[in-house]
């Protein structure tokens, strides 16, 4: 080992230059202490701190403090104490040691993905969340319940937007109020329901369905249909057109429960009215039968409006005798309004049969031919009688 006499160096007190098996250069201070050392790699050697490597590494176990700073920075340990400014082309990452927050300026983004699929930044007043893969979804995981939330630059003024609870419901809120929530059979809206057309102006339409306290309201603003269409080609069911009126295109309106109907009490009434609700309609055939034997039935209808019961018939007996005349029974409905309350049009082939006699005993008919000035039945045979009765039932 050589030592050179390093007197023209103020402090230091021996160099030694590479000789021997050691093959090392050093610096050493008055202290005697070595400051400097290039091993036999060619590493350069800074005290106990700092190693700069022929390749261009530097090792640095303290602290590192500089204004600037080029070139990759590698290693899994380290601290930054102070803020770091990353710079880019008109752009700059700033971490701020003080608060603890990484600063990305307009423009600049957290990339994340091989090809670049998500990225996260603020271009002027808008904020990204971008997912660029289209063929990989965005999802938003979280372990429990998920609110998105609106506050004031401060952190104040907390309104909730949008809240979604595990195993529970999705719920939209407008201005902090909810408005919409799902449930385990559908959805439950708070507040009216609109549609409209896509634009607005002349000729736009709406539907609101509306609760109000205890009523509810179906609210239309067209000038012209309200339409119900079904069926895969949307066929046209009903219509309510602008002036109340209402169409039933295809279908019939059923009555589901006895006893109601069409109500007409809005109409004026008369002295002694009972009832104005039409509840009934019915139209069919019926089977007249006899006391004198078996009767040849050509046809027999009748037809029923509310209590108003109207039947006829076009028969044909075997025979016709004795004063109790003939009876005809086998009505569609009894008599409720007692006895006298029919009308009956009888006409035969009898003699004197426009003369014959029809008395209605709840749903018997008796019918009576002239006999010796009054009506009793005269023997006759192979008759034909048409008649019509119309009358009350209960």
């Amino acid at each position: 080992m050589t030592i050179i006499n390093p007197k023209s160096i103020a402090g230091v007190t021996s160099i030694t230059t590479p000789s021997g098996s050691d093959n090392l250069f050093t610096v050493h201070t008055n202290n005697t202490t070595e400051r400097i050392r290039i091993n036999n790699d060619g590493d350069v050697i800074v005290g106990s701190g700092i190693t700069v490597s022929p390749d261009g590494d530097i090792f640095a176990t303290g602290v590192t403090t500089s204004t600037t700073f080029s070139g990759a920075i590698s290693g899994t340990t380290g601290t930054f104490t102070g803020d770091v400014v990353f710079s880019g082309t008109g752009t700059n990452i700033t971490f701020d040691q003080s608060a603890d927050d990484f600063i990305f300026n307009d423009g600049a983004k957290v990339v994340v993905g091989t090809g670049q699929d998500l990225q996260i930044f603020h271009s002027s007043t808008q904020n990204f969340i971008r997912g660029r893969n289209t063929a990989s979804p965005l999802y938003v995981d979280c372990c429990e319940n998920l609110h998105i939330r609106h506050t004031d630059t401060d952190g104040s003024n907390e309104e909730t937007m949008i809240k979604a609870v595990a195993d529970g419901a999705v719920e939209l809120y407008h201005n902090n109020t909810k408005k919409f929530e799902t449930t385990t059979g559908g959805i439950e809206v708070f507040g009216s329901v609109v549609a409209e057309n896509d634009g607005a102006g002349s000729g736009t339409s709406e539907i609101q369905l509306q609760p109000y306290g205890t009523d509810a309201y179906i609210n239309c603003t067209a000038s012209g249909n309200l339409y119900t269409r079904m069926g895969s080609s949307y066929d046209i069911r009903t219509r309510i057109d602008s002036s109340g009126n209402f169409y039933v295109n295809s279908g019939n309106v059923v009555i589901g429960t006895s006893g109601k109907g069409i109500d007409f009490s809005a109409t004026g009434q008369a002295n002694g009215m009972t009832s104005e609700l039409l509840d009934d309609y019915e139209e069919g055939t019926w089977t007249p039968t006899s006391n004198v034997g078996s009767i040849t039935t050509y046809s027999a209808h009748y037809v029923k409006i509310g209590k108003a019961v109207t039947a006829q018939a076009y028969i044909e007996f075997p025979s016709m005798s004795g004063s109790s005349g003939v009876q005809i029974a086998g009505f569609p409905y009894s008599a409720g309004g007692g006895d006298d309350i029919y009308s009956c049009a009888i006409s035969s082939n009898a003699n004197a049969g426009s003369q014959i006699q029809g008395q209605l005993s709840n749903v018997t008919l008796v019918l009576k031919a002239p006999n010796n000035g009054g009506f009793s039945v005269n023997t006759m045979s192979s008759k034909i009688i048409v008649f019509s009765i119309a009358y009350t039932t209960v």
